[in-house]
């Protein structure tokens, strides 16, 4: 709150003594407007007592009251204007440090993750992230297609976690890097310190350098943050008591292989298939880069673009001191990209496309399965088995917290729970990554989404979990940060070139295709964009909204049984038989396409879903279009579906 009207409201001063006693140590309010009410001489004094503390009121609104004392009056305006100068300067040093931290070649952690949602079909697995969101519980809730992607925040111990606004602001990734950057530079506490009257761009009257003046890290750590605690989390260990404290790395002068911490290198394990692969030389790339001589690169940044013009950052309309104060406030933060994977077959094909190293997975599964029938509990493990496995191939070494939903299934009855922790002891045995639940010395994380028992828990011991990847505590350029802001700030649909990234990248003095290709993979396998380098077409195309990449993919790969309906839904009655061929044949056709995906994006849809193999050209047919959706296929014999396209008799469709 930073103006509050309290006028014509027949405050008194015993109502004076009361809001000056609650403002003493605020720091927000700047206009309290207290016109046209029944303080005096008396209530007066008490904000005079209060603005000898207070430094952010600027302006305090008594006419039409009693005040008649001089000395009171001239002593509010004295205090008044020394707190309008002050936050003068204030801004300033918050401009010119916030200038500074923006064009100084800084870099820092950005503090965001992954988080991927994993587990068979009608778990809780989207009750679960409702359920960590605060959400209420909805008892029927339409299943996942395909993937549900959420931006949310989390802060430092406070167990709450809240959704980010979907509306991307201006340079807003580079303001909140550039923030943090700028509030360490200054040694903030709570409050960004008044120098003296004299200020320059570079730092305060003193001289000193505000870059010179961040905290550095030691070399020896290489995660880009300091990090101590007990909690190991994939051996159990003992119980944890991690805290992280990202500080502010070196300056891209001590030379430009330093951004690259922030992209996938060889020591990542063995990547996937081609597909889903992030440049040919990748194992040699890091050292290439440490070979260039430092004295070269700073060299370079002499005449390097600035990665945000000065009139741009005055023009921005911010009130950098308050900004900065803020980003001081959430430097502990976390930010992650939520992934709600649909749990149906059909959809696991899509999986190894967004599976990715940087990050923590959540495997839900319903305890009541698994305390079934042996058959029902053989299929769940199964499935686990399934996701375990295809976790392990796709991003190896990265930790996997097991959820058991439906706890009241087994409230009382520990003979069942222990039979269902050693169930799972043999199942987990194999997959070391697991994270062990030691505060009910489980396997597993028992929790109930109708009640919210057991989701504090869950959620801290995966905030925990993850302040401990490196991705979270690596440092990133801020001009990395910058060209993320212009490509989500395009005109575009959901989608740019690579070309165009290029372009965008040199305009702040991102000077090399190489450098480019890394950026744009630290970003994809945080799961911000999508980006896929398998084959030269698939490396054209940056997909700046992998909600709708999901979305625009699940209008074709659907479950039969659970999303026909809204299929159908999509597409007018003239295309139902199109339809009906496409669930029952696996075969769709051109005109369906069309519709799902409308005429100027079918090329480019085809040929994602062509080069990542969840569709091909059907060459069967010598009268219509049709291509094969190969996880839609029907449960027919090898026989009946390597017949022609004729022999099958597609309905609604010339033979």
């Amino acid at each position: 709150l930073e103006e509050l009207i309290l006028k014509q409201n027949q405050i008194s001063d015993s109502g004076a003594k009361a809001l000056a006693k609650a403002l003493k140590h605020n720091d927000t309010l700047c206009q309290l407007d207290l016109s046209r009410n029944f303080v005096g001489n008396k209530g007066a004094k008490w904000f005079v007592a209060m603005l000898k503390t207070n430094s952010s009121v600027t302006g305090l609104a008594l006419h039409h009251n009693h005040v008649y004392r001089e000395r009171i009056l001239e002593k509010l305006t004295s205090l008044l204007s020394r707190n309008r100068q002050e936050k003068t300067v204030k801004e300033e040093i918050g401009l010119s440090a916030f200038t500074e931290a923006v064009n100084g070649g800084k870099m820092a952690p950005w503090g965001r993750a992954k988080l991927m949602v994993i587990g068979q079909g009608r778990v809780g697995k989207t009750a679960t992230v409702r359920s960590l969101l605060g959400e209420e519980f909805k008892q029927t809730w339409i299943s996942t297609v395909g993937a549900s992607v959420t931006q949310i925040e989390t802060r430092m111990n406070t167990a709450v976690w809240k959704k980010v606004g979907a509306v991307h602001r201006k340079a807003e990734f580079t303001t909140e890097m550039a923030a943090r950057i700028a509030a360490a530079s200054l040694g903030l506490d709570h409050e960004i310190p008044v120098k003296s009257k004299r200020w320059s761009r570079r730092g305060a009257s003193t001289g000193t350098d505000l870059a010179a003046s961040a905290s550095v890290v030691p070399e020896n750590n290489s995660a880009g943050g300091t990090c101590t605690g007990t909690y190991n989390a994939y051996s159990g260990g003992s119980d944890f008591s991690l805290v992280s404290e990202p500080e502010v790395m070196s300056d891209d002068t001590e030379g430009l292989y330093t951004c690259l911490s922030a992209f996938p290198t060889k020591n990542m394990g063995k990547r996937r298939a081609s597909s889903m692969t992030y440049g040919k030389n990748q194992e040699i790339e890091l050292k290439a880069w440490e070979d260039r001589s430092k004295y070269t690169f700073s060299q370079q940044m002499v005449n390097l673009p600035p990665v945000m013009k000065e009139d741009e950052i005055r023009n921005a309309n911010r009130s950098y001191a308050k900004v900065i104060r803020s980003a001081n406030e959430s430097k502990n933060d976390l930010k992650y990209t939520i992934w709600d994977f649909g749990g149906q077959k059909v959809f696991y094909s899509l999986h190894p496309l967004f599976l990715t190293s940087y990050g923590v997975y959540v495997l839900v599964f319903d305890i009541r399965k698994l305390i079934g029938t042996q058959e029902v509990k053989k299929s769940a493990l199964h499935y686990m088995k399934y996701w375990l496995n295809s976790v392990t191939l796709y991003a190896p070494g990265a930790p996997i917290v097991v959820v058991g939903t439906f706890k009241d299934s087994i409230r009382g009855r520990m003979d069942i729970l222990e039979r269902l922790n050693f169930t799972l002891q043999l199942l987990l045995a194999h997959y070391p990554q697991y994270v062990k639940n030691k505060h009910d010395n489980l396997v597993f994380f028992p929790i109930e989404n109708k009640t919210g028992e057991g989701i504090e828990i869950l959620s801290e011991v995966i905030e925990a979990v993850t302040r401990q990847q490196e991705c979270v505590n690596r440092n990133v350029s801020i001009r990395w940060l910058r060209c993320l802001d212009y490509i989500l700030e395009e005109n575009c649909e959901s989608w740019i070139s690579y070309n165009r990234v290029v372009e965008l990248a040199r305009i702040i003095g991102i000077e090399t295709n190489e450098e480019v290709s890394h950026m744009l993979s630290f970003f994809h396998e945080l799961g911000v964009i999508v980006h896929f380098t398998g084959t030269p077409e698939l490396n054209s195309i940056v997909t700046t909204n992998p909600q709708w990449l999901v979305g625009e993919i699940c209008k074709v790969v659907r479950d039969s049984t659970l999303h026909r309906y809204h299929m159908q839904s999509l597409v007018p009655q003239s295309l139902k038989a199109d339809v009906e061929a496409l669930f029952d044949h696996a075969l769709a056709s051109r005109d369906l396409l069309e519709k799902l995906w409308e005429k100027d994006k079918v090329e480019f849809m085809l040929d994602i879903m062509r080069q990542v193999l969840l569709l091909s050209d059907w060459k069967f047919s010598k009268t219509d279009t049709l291509y094969l959706v190969p996880s839609l296929r029907c449960d027919r014999s090898m026989y009946q579906c390597s017949k022609s396209r004729s022999d099958i008799r597609v309905p609604g469709l010339k033979a």
